[in-house]
């Protein structure tokens, strides 16, 4: 979402006269997508979610995914020569046409990912080897992302004291507090801004917290109403508007930890939101000397997880070869744009082969292999007055003959299809 965003702002601000803030587009953004899915929720419209295919899904994630990774490389290794906005395949050309440009953060940057993949393999290893302690393994694994902020951050201010200018990029100052609480000022300038990226918006918005919510429903044995989840996610981002947010959603890192945490309740969103609130008044001069890099990791550590693997992609070509080439045109078309024309050149060519399918249905004539008869003896009478039931006849065992029904052109058992009685068609 922050990528899609990001895309909306850098197009509605470069253009020619334009008098339109960053702030501004993401609250407008945030107001009428949430709007727009709250709507979609209230009226029960949850059911089109089934309609998206889970190879427009996975493009999506996977193409995000390799584009958000990319466009960390500039924080991860202080190139000021890579421009993040650019399309993945011209941000990596870049990068390895400045390489040569690498600055200190390289360093801070790659020990970074060193230690969240040590330690991340590493627990795994040690959950396994030790299950007793794999309560207290799995803890310290998911601290990996705040210790390594914490210990980048001190080491930064060490490097720095003295200094006028900071060797590394850093966060530097973080306004406290919010800043930008109000009545949202949507125009139509604003609108018209944000409207050709809204359908892409709300369809994301929904996709992320539809799909987070059902795989977790899955895994703890409890059903979604997606309706009441999309009403949800709409309401928030309408909310979130007045206080200055940009769009949110759900988030699969987040939802793991809670879960894995034993938090069985939302009551865990207040004492979240209470750490939040305490963090943005109180400290804020603590963020100060945050490395970009050391954040640049993070990110890319958390990302990463979200690429389709190998063994996904095995899958899907085993299943249906188009569905194969869904996934692979929207992860291509992210790559070489942007993840708006992705999802909508996924969406589109699944919804063509859908149209296609049901024109031009796959059918095969059927013929029949006679199976074992199914007749049987009758039961043993315990009562000796009553006479025994007499033995079935040749008509009795026809009536139960049975059959298998297989296509006439079947390759393995096409040679044993007889046909079926007379006037009697089928078709699969």
């Amino acid at each position: 979402m922050s990528l899609l965003l990001g895309q909306t702002i850098i197009r509605s601000t470069s253009a020619e006269g334009s008098t339109m803030t960053g702030p501004d587009i993401a609250v407008t953004f945030s107001l009428l997508a949430g709007a727009t899915i709250l709507f979609i929720g209230l009226v029960r419209l949850g059911i089109l979610v089934d309609f998206i295919p889970g190879p427009v899904i996975a493009a999506f994630m996977t193409g995000s995914a390799i584009t958000i990774t990319f466009s960390q490389l500039k924080s991860l290794t202080g190139i000021s020569e890579i421009d993040t906005q650019d399309p993945a395949y011209l941000i990596l050309g870049h990068f390895f046409q400045y390489i040569p440009h690498m600055k200190l953060d390289a360093a801070f940057g790659a020990a970074g990912l060193i230690w969240l993949y040590s330690i991340q393999h590493g627990c795994q290893w040690l959950a396994k080897r030790y299950p007793r302690y794999g309560t207290a393994i799995y803890m310290f694994s998911i601290m990996r992302n705040g210790i390594l902020v914490i210990f980048g951050t001190l080491i930064a201010f060490l490097i720095n004291l003295g200094k006028d200018t900071s060797p590394i990029s850093i966060l530097e100052s973080v306004p406290a507090g919010f800043q930008a609480m109000g009545v949202p000022n949507v125009n139509t300038e604003l609108a018209a801004a944000v409207a050709p990226s809204l359908p892409s918006g709300v369809i994301v918005l929904i996709l992320e917290h539809v799909a987070i919510a059902k795989s977790f429903g899955r895994m703890n044995d409890y059903t979604i109403r997606p309706s009441q989840e999309i009403a949800a996610i709409g309401f928030t981002n309408v909310v979130a508007a007045f206080f200055g947010a940009y769009p949110s959603t759900g988030s699969f890192s987040r939802t793991a930890i809670v879960s894995r945490s034993g938090v069985k309740t939302p009551l865990c969103g207040v004492f979240a939101a209470a750490v939040v609130l305490l963090a943005l008044y109180a400290l804020t001069p603590a963020f100060y000397y945050i490395p970009d890099s050391i954040l640049a990791a993070v990110v890319i550590h958390a990302v990463a997880n979200l690429v389709s693997g190998p063994k996904y992609i095995k899958r899907l070509a085993s299943v249906s070869l188009w569905e194969l080439f869904v996934f692979a045109v929207g992860v291509i078309v992210i790559f070489f744009t942007s993840v708006e024309y992705g999802i909508y050149a996924s969406v589109a060519l699944s919804i063509v082969i859908l149209l296609f399918r049901i024109a031009r249905p796959r059918f095969w004539a059927l013929g029949r292999i006679p199976l074992a008869s199914t007749a049987t003896s009758p039961p043993p009478s315990s009562d000796t007055e009553k006479p025994p039931l007499p033995a079935p006849s040749d008509n009795d065992e026809k009536k139960h003959q049975q059959y298998l029904y297989v296509p006439e052109s079947n390759p393995s058992l096409g040679h044993l299809v007889e046909p079926l009685p007379p006037g009697i068609l089928m078709y699969h």
